[in-house]
């Protein structure tokens, strides 16, 4: 067999591209199996490094009036002094009328309405209006930018996948001293802002899975409140995902902090199907399971301005 020696050079090189291409796209497959791992988001840790616990404020401590303010303070009278009884006949007898039941209407008129009382008796005449009832206080907690994260993990038939989103928006309200009782609240999350670590797998997990475009918000409508331990509840309420509602229960820590913050974190383990999604397919071997890990972890901020 003869050999000939300028064919040998192109051969060699087709079988280093060959090597060279087979290997990149080696690689490529390899790295799109397996992403590298982000370090998920911890809310629970004391605030500052990787945490997203907000810093803890100072007890508020009540200050006097200002000046100019047109408050005035309660000023009780002194009580007298016990005194030893004097002798009988140096006792005066004073008139029953000297002391009465209080000011007159006229100087009861240009009192302050904040006391309820003057130097012991009673302000107020007979055709004032009856103070209404106070109303239970009504507290709200927001969730705050940046210090909130909810996500998945899913199952395939090759390797384990997660994705998550700090787009979470959402308010909690409840009666003061009454939360398991009266908390109503709801937590929206956008599925358009859902991340992986990979960019091809978030374009189909975004258009293809969930539909984005279609069903552009998933949310969470709390109804009402188990309290399972001190610093456990069960969180009852509809899920929607995919534009298919759902009443789910949601075990969850729960931690309210001394300066109103309030913290939670929970999960729950659902399958697509029941949301009208199917487990997606790839290349006909890598499948999908179709149960899925939703969890989330939240911080939210006390809200003192008025309800719209």
């Amino acid at each position: 067999m003869k050999i000939h020696p300028g064919r040998i050079l192109p051969s060699v090189v087709l079988l280093v591209l060959g090597v060279c291409v087979g290997a990149t796209g080696g690689v490529t497959v390899y790295k799109k199996l397996h992403p590298p791992i982000r370090q998920r988001p911890e809310g629970s840790g004391a605030p500052g490094g990787g945490s997203m616990a907000p810093q803890e404020l100072p007890p508020e401590i009540d200050k006097p009036p200002a000046p100019g303010t047109g408050l005035i303070a309660t000023v009780l009278p002194p009580k007298p002094e016990k005194q030893d009884p004097k002798p009988p006949d140096l006792v005066a007898a004073e008139p029953p009328d000297l002391f009465v039941e209080g000011p007159t209407q006229e100087v009861a008129a240009s009192l302050p309405a904040s006391n309820g009382d003057f130097f012991g008796f009673a302000v107020g005449t007979a055709d004032r209006a009856a103070e209404p009832a106070s109303a239970a206080t009504l507290l709200r907690l927001r969730l705050m930018k940046g210090r909130c994260v909810g996500g998945f993990d899913g199952k395939s038939s090759v390797l384990d996948f997660s994705g998550w989103t700090r787009e979470l928006h959402g308010e909690l309200t409840y009666e003061k001293g009454r939360l398991a009782e009266t908390a109503k609240g709801i937590v929206t999350a956008d599925p358009a802002t859902i991340d992986t670590g990979d960019a091809d797998r978030d374009k189909e997990i975004r258009d293809t899975v969930l539909e984005t475009a279609k069903y552009p918000r998933m949310q969470f409508e709390i109804s009402h409140i188990k309290m399972t331990a001190l610093d456990k509840m069960d969180m009852t309420g509809v899920m929607e995902i995919h534009g298919v509602t759902k009443e789910v229960t949601l075990p969850c820590l729960f931690k309210l902090r001394r300066d109103g913050f309030a913290w939670m974190k929970g999960e729950i383990r659902l399958n697509m199907t029941e949301f009208g999604i199917t487990p997606p397919v790839k290349m006909g071997v890598i499948k999908v399971e179709n149960e899925i890990r939703i969890w989330f972890e939240i911080w939210a901020e006390p809200v003192k301005e008025p309800m719209k």
